[in-house]
């Protein structure tokens, strides 16, 4: 993959993980792709071009970052751009994400606005043995992606699909029992990994695992190449899978 994959740029409003630590490899990627971005980590609140101008970003992303942090405004101002002036919005899973432990996301204008419906308590789950991303819909999003050697993730915020959305990857949950000495595996139940929907006129979309570490597991090496991305090196379809999640919920299928 090449820098020249992508035509269009979205202009990105990243908000939440920790500057310097998790954060760096979303950054890391949105720098290589040349994608002008806004970050705020966790601890900070949202910036004054929110709520200026009609269409100040092209897409926000909201990744670990705490519902107390964004705020009843910028809340009611993210879904209105999304449903109004047609700006993408994509949460990343995350403890602070959805209904996790720090999320608090549940009843908000944003979650109304998300093509899943979040649980009523904390909805984080932790899966040692790891589960398998694998297509449930043939998409652009996800078509002529290599999963020769699929990306393997340990954790997950549970959600339900809604049914206006179409579910694009399932994670799907590796069970071992013993035979002897050598484990068997087979797979579990399938859950929601990659969710897409519309609000109004803007793309949306849940992706209920990290794109960084802990939970992302396997994710950031997905690919054979490599890829130097700021101070992280990545897989360069893990590169291109974030390359086409945002271009979709910024500007829709057709820029793909």
């Amino acid at each position: 993959m090449s820098k020249a994959a992508s035509s269009r740029c979205p202009r990105v409003l990243y908000l939440g993980d920790v500057q310097g630590a998790s954060a760096r490899y979303l950054v890391g990627v949105l720098s290589w792709l040349g994608y002008p971005c806004t970050h705020l980590d966790m601890h900070q609140p949202p910036p004054a071009a929110l709520h200026k101008g009609k269409r100040p970003f092209d897409v926000i992303v909201l990744s670990d970052y705490p519902y107390e942090r964004l705020g009843r405004e910028s809340d009611a101002r993210v879904a209105q751009l999304v449903h109004d002036e047609g700006v993408g919005l994509v949460m990343l899973g995350g403890w602070s994400s959805f209904t996790g432990l720090n999320g608090g996301y549940r009843g908000s204008q944003v979650a109304a606005a998300l093509p899943v419906r979040m649980a009523d308590e904390d909805d984080r789950r932790n899966v040692p043995s790891g589960l398998v991303a694998w297509p449930s819909a043939g998409h652009t999003l996800v078509d002529g992606l290599s999963f020769r050697r699929p990306p393997v993730i340990m954790g997950y915020n549970a959600v339900l699909a809604r049914s206006t959305s179409t579910v694009v990857l399932s994670a799907w949950e590796m069970r071992f029992r013993g035979r002897g000495k050598t484990p068997v595996s087979d797979l579990g139940a399938a859950r929601p990994l990659l969710v897409i929907g519309q609000h109004g006129a803007g793309h949306t979309a849940a992706f209920t695992t990290d794109v960084a570490p802990h939970w992302c597991g396997g994710l950031v090496d997905w690919g054979r190449g490599r890829i130097r991305a700021g101070d992280a090196e990545v897989g360069e379809v893990y590169v291109e899978f974030i390359r086409r999640l945002l271009t979709f919920a910024a500007f829709g299928e057709s820029a793909l």
